[in-house]
């Protein structure tokens, strides 16, 4: 499990909420996995949203509100596909969900 602080510090990302949220969770993961390459020597991966189940959002976050983001990896699949749970949370309040695959994969040599 890791855990990631976001910081809302406008209302912009509060118009854009939901799909915010879900790109929250998404950037978390990859964070997550960036963190794992690097520690395993790895070359950093680029990722793509392969599906979303189960999305929940219970409220909108407010300007000023810290979001807590929690990303588990249920399991890997051939080494590129990542099912993960979100969870996102304002202190002790979640307000929102969902099951996630993520497709990662080297970045290509440029």
């Amino acid at each position: 499990m890791s855990l990631v602080s976001f910081l809302i510090a406008t209302t912009y990302y509060v118009k854009t909420a939901n799909s915010a949220l879900l790109e929250n969770m998404a950037q978390s993961a990859g964070c997550k996995i960036g963190y794992e390459d690097f520690l395993n020597g790895k070359k950093h991966s680029v990722g793509f949203i392969g599906e979303v189940r189960d999305f929940v959002s219970n409220r909108l976050p407010q300007a000023g509100e810290e979001l807590i983001t929690e990303i588990t990896i249920d399991y890997k699949v051939f080494g590129t596909v990542t099912v993960m749970t979100g969870k996102i949370s304002v202190g002790s309040e979640e307000i929102a969900s969902c099951k996630m695959k993520v497709f990662f994969e080297p970045e290509p040599e440029g």
